[in-house]
């Protein structure tokens, strides 16, 4: 931060940034062709159910739920349909396959106590490729008919699929003009960026060129289409209309076709949208991409490896599942160092709103005596403690082919990944989730309406993930549907002080999904509530001052923060919670770029400047 010009970077990148941050969601708002139906016909399933005989097994105790559901049944793959048949039993996880004859291979992260470059040669051993180390972490494709052994091996503590999901979806021009940067860069025409790099960590840049080539396999069109909105511009596109210059250094790219065909939709060159906004609002700044779509230990690296790079102004939209809620995790850790060393970091704050409870004093007292979580004790989510109620009811909307929602629970025990030193959860939780209000019930891979992430091991990073979802060769789209989650303890004595359950849908707010008991506690999670990140809400660009409403309207998707920060980067408990005020800034979105998001109806044409 040595040159005057960086001024722009405090006033015009920033508030860029805080835009390209969020401009991207909007998968629910009703003015647009293409929102969320209001019924359907195609069932919802759940995935990640451990099941009872893996339970006990040494090795699937290090695995997440996913990956353990995946172990079970990876054998069942037909040898000339692996891929697909493996993206069926586990949807929301990642795979790919380089050539017919090659072993299908599954994105991971694996966690060491000791040496993380011991546990990356012997992955690699095992098959694994694209292997980063970031901390005590692990990332890359490890062979699927690996994972038990690698799950054996003695330095390894943990294993888990590594799911990442964009925070955002469709973004230009009018959020220059709503956040006023246009009037900034008009008033001091200097300001135009020149000597500061832009880095963005999104999806992909330009998958879009990929899919075009002939015999891609990948549709333009269709509900498994890239563009199904009808707009095919990849980056060459983009450079001759203007839209970005014609060099951007892409350090590393997403691997464009394994993106979890046919069950998965196809990579949104989100990154390339992003920098469209910065190229408006800085259009003489340099600009550089790094996917985060490669696992949690890749995304780190990619974090510092755009700042070695001269990269000042950084922001990405991308977030995994099982990031810390109440400790700095590993990508909090890459952006605290790069925020130390002079760059500015912005990071999406997320589409959950408030869809979450909270419980500060959770009380197991109510034993289960059979069915799936025979033994274990259940949650009471009453904290009035007037009842004794062991489900929380989820209501959650009809979902489009491709859809997947996650609900993630986390309680107050410190996370191993990124802290090696850490003793890890000492409480075994148990997570299910059953019910359905129509016709179609939801079940998972062997057909059951109960599905299970089975406890957690101890010494592992305290957090359970169940996926729910309509696969994107589905048949249509699913019918809302009422579903309940209960929570089980294994040994009351190892009861956690404090639990928390996130619905994280991304963009879901009616009908709210969390009715009866919601705390509408925090749903920002992982690495936009570090310290040294801008955490960047959401307001419609027309409903900001500069078109004309007083103050700015919160998206009501956009996500809330609070939650403490309760142990420090080594797992040790804090003597006093930090809690930060999150998000930071709030930016404006369903703004225009070439190729992504739904046409307007033309009852929002207000025609005011640039607020249409």
């Amino acid at each position: 931060m040595q040159s005057r010009r960086v001024t722009f970077v405090i006033w015009g990148l920033l508030a860029s940034a805080a835009a390209l941050s969020t401009a991207l969601a909007l998968r629910s708002f009703d003015i647009r062709r293409g929102a969320r139906p209001a019924s359907g016909v195609a069932p919802l399933h759940a995935y990640g159910s451990r099941g009872a005989a893996r339970s006990g097994a040494a090795s699937a105790a290090k695995m997440d739920a996913v990956l353990a559901d995946l172990s079970r049944h990876a054998a069942l793959a037909r040898p000339a349909h692996a891929l697909a048949d493996l993206h069926a039993m586990s949807p929301a996880a990642r795979f790919m396959q380089t050539g017919a004859n090659d072993t299908p291979r599954i994105l991971v992260d694996a966690v060491t106590r000791g040496d993380p470059r011991q546990l990356k040669s012997a992955l690699v051993a095992l098959g694994m490729r694209h292997a980063v180390v970031f901390a005590n972490d692990v990332g890359g494709w490890l062979p699927v008919n690996q994972l038990d052994a690698a799950a054996a091996r003695g330095e390894l503590v943990g294993i888990r699929a590594a799911m990442p999901r964009t925070r955002a979806g469709a973004v230009t021009s009018q959020g220059d003009y709503a956040q006023r940067s246009a009037a900034l860069r008009a008033a001091h025409p200097a300001l135009t960026g020149a000597g500061v790099t832009v880095g963005v960590l999104s999806d992909s840049f330009n998958c879009y060129a990929v899919y075009a080539e002939p015999n891609s396999g990948v549709p333009a069109s269709g509900t498994e289409g890239y563009a199904s909105n009808g707009f095919t511009a990849d980056f060459q596109t983009d450079a001759s209309s203007g839209d970005l210059p014609a060099s951007v250094n892409v350090l590393e790219e997403a691997d464009c076709l394994s993106y979890g065909q046919p069950v998965q939709l196809p990579f949104s060159d989100e990154g390339r949208a992003m920098l469209q906004i910065v190229h408006d609002v800085a259009p003489e700044a340099s600009l550089a991409f790094y996917t985060a779509d490669d696992s949690e230990a890749d995304f780190a690296n990619g974090i510092t490896t755009l700042a070695a790079n001269g990269v000042k102004v950084i922001a990405d939209d991308v977030g995994y599942y099982d990031e810390p809620f109440y400790q700095d995790g590993l990508l909090a850790e890459a952006v605290d160092a790069v925020a130390a060393d002079g760059a500015a970091y912005f990071s999406a704050a997320g589409n959950n709103g408030d869809a979450s409870y909270e419980n500060t004093a959770p009380s197991f007292t109510t034993l289960s005596s059979g069915g799936s979580m025979a033994g274990e004790y259940l949650l009471n989510f009453d904290q009035s403690g007037g009842s004794t109620v062991t489900s929380l009811p989820l209501t959650i909307g009809a979902l489009v082919p491709g859809d997947f929602i996650a609900v993630v629970v986390e309680w107050d025990q410190p996370y191993v990944t990124g802290a090696a030193g850490s003793p890890g959860a000492s409480s075994q939780i148990d997570v299910c989730v059953t019910g359905a209000t129509s016709d179609y019930l939801i079940e998972d891979y062997d057909g059951n309406t109960v599905t299970c992430t089975g406890p957690n091991a101890t010494g592992v990073d305290p957090v359970q993930i169940l996926i729910i979802g309509n696969p994107a060769d589905a048949s249509g789209n699913t019918a809302q549907e009422n579903l309940s989650v209960v929570i089980g303890l294994v040994n009351p004595a190892k009861a956690p002080g404090r639990i928390l359950v996130a619905v994280e849908t991304d963009g879901q707010t009616s009908p709210s999904p969390i009715g009866n008991y919601a705390t509408n506690s925090a749903t920002l999670q992982g690495h936009p509530g570090a310290a040294g990140a801008a955490a960047v809400g959401a307001a419609f660009y027309f409903q900001t001052p500069a078109c004309g409403t007083s103050s700015a309207v919160i998206e009501p998707y956009s996500a809330q923060g609070g939650a403490p920060i309760l142990f420090d980067t080594s797992g040790n408990r804090l003597a006093t919670p930090v809690i930060r005020q999150k998000p930071d800034f709030v930016g404006p979105d369903g703004v225009n770029d070439t190729f992504l998001g739904f046409t307007l109806a033309s009852s929002v044409m207000i025609g005011i400047d640039f607020c249409w």
